[in-house]
């Protein structure tokens, strides 16, 4: 991709790194994609994220929210 096509979809070659403009430490980062099965069920976001929709699917837990929240913080 050259610079121009950069620009044009609004990401800069100085841009900081994605993790860290995503505020998720690279350590998290490993964990999630290293071991996504075993920390999510059927969805996957923030606790608000979560919470709306297991409410909206009818699920009456929520259903590992606490490691999203670790994970995701």
């Amino acid at each position: 991709m050259n610079s121009e096509s950069l620009f044009k979809v609004g990401v800069s070659i100085n841009s900081a790194p994605i993790l860290q403009r995503l505020n998720i430490p690279s350590e998290n980062w490993l964990t999630i994609a290293t071991q996504f099965e075993q920390h999510t069920f059927a969805a996957v976001g923030t606790e608000t994220i979560l919470s709306n929709y297991y409410q909206n699917a009818g699920y009456k837990r929520r259903s590992k929210i606490s490691k999203a929240k670790q994970l995701l913080a």
